[in-house]
């Protein structure tokens, strides 16, 4: 029983680390630390209880990861929109030539 309790404070202070060297600004270094009720920034220590997974949805995302994911769905959006456009003007060239070969038989 003591073995697993120390194994399990072990790896606790292992994904401190790991969520330590994530930065401040990780989503998935708050989702944790807000999950296990980190008191400490460099350190992960879990409550009595977990938190639900639905506490997880509460976790607000740093302002610079969020302007990141706009700015990537915008762009995205954008390069979807000129794909579309270019689609549409190879389907209105091939319309053409179809309508150019069965009118000229």
């Amino acid at each position: 029983m003591e073995t697993m309790k120390n194994q399990d404070l072990q790896a606790l202070e292992q994904i401190g680390g790991i969520l330590a060297d994530l930065g401040p600004d990780s989503y998935i270094a708050a989702a944790l630390k807000k999950s296990f009720g980190s008191s400490q920034p460099d350190r992960l220590t879990p409550q009595k209880s977990l938190a639900p997974p639905d506490d997880l949805r509460q976790v607000r995302l740093p302002e610079q990861v969020v302007r990141e994911w706009e700015s990537s769905a915008a762009d995205q959006r954008e390069a979807l929109r000129h794909q579309l456009a270019e689609a549409e003007a190879l389907v209105a060239a091939l319309k053409a030539k179809l309508y150019d070969l069965t009118v000229a038989e």
